[in-house]
């Protein structure tokens, strides 16, 4: 009798969804929509403050995760939000559902979990180049696996046409208590212990900001830090306040 690999019938499932023509169709009409643009990623690290979501009420933003937990502080939305952790999809799916109102890129896990017209999906590649994260040119083929949702967003960020991107309130500086991700790792009103995703694989995820790094570099783009401290290093400092006052 052959032995049925439930794992592989579920990656089959998901491939079935996000390789559909309609859902390719979505992807493939945000290539270059914003070209020679600039966008601005939102983390969810301890240094992201409610007075810098209003800054960015005007500008082109990518957001993940919790953050319509700070919703009811300020009026400013993300333009596209993104959900990629399988833990934080699912156990956040029903307020997903009732505050993320936009355009949501998720991550597909074989079922139509968010079965709405502003739900986009996406498939991700966990094939890796020498022991390293690859860089995707093409969402509508794959985005690959770097053990974070900002690295998926750099990739989508591309693949629209920004030629300059910052990164903000992405410190990549977790504080963990017992293999878990403590408060002090989120902004204040984020944080619910039934609500946590994984733990984080800073070690992979920053080889895949070097990938970032190098794929910019060769095609003209500028990623920027404007993150309020936090130990990320890897692209280049800026403050944001004097990226906003055109400084």
């Amino acid at each position: 009798m052959k032995l049925i690999d439930i794992n592989n019938i579920q990656q089959e499932k998901v491939k079935e969804y996000c390789y559909s023509k309609q859902n390719m169709k979505h992807l493939a009409k945000y290539k270059n929509k914003y070209k020679g643009k600039r966008v601005f990623l939102i983390g969810n690290g301890p240094s992201l403050i409610i007075e810098d979501l209003e800054k960015l009420k005007k500008e082109k933003t990518f957001a993940t995760n919790r953050i319509f937990t700070l919703y009811q502080k300020t009026k400013w939305r993300p333009t596209y939000y993104f959900s990629q952790d399988t833990k934080t999809i699912i156990n956040n799916s029903d307020e997903i559902r009732h505050n993320v109102k936009g355009i949501k890129f998720m991550r597909n896990l074989g079922e139509k979990r968010y079965p709405d017209r502003k739900t986009i999906y996406y498939y991700i590649s966990s094939e890796q180049k020498n022991n390293l994260p690859q860089f995707s040119n093409d969402i509508t083929n794959c985005v690959y696996e770097g053990a974070s949702v900002s690295y998926t967003m750099i990739q989508f960020a591309i693949y629209m046409g920004f030629k300059e991107i910052y990164l903000l309130g992405m410190d990549c500086n977790y504080d963990m208590n017992e293999g878990k991700i403590s408060k002090n790792s989120y902004p204040e009103g984020m944080y619910d212990e039934n609500k946590l995703g994984y733990p984080p694989e800073l070690d992979f995820t920053f080889k895949a900001y070097e990938e970032a790094k190098k794929y910019s570099e060769n095609h003209d783009i500028k990623i920027y830090n404007a993150t309020r401290g936090g130990k990320l290093e890897i692209f280049e400092r800026v403050d944001l306040d004097k990226v906003l006052k055109g400084e």
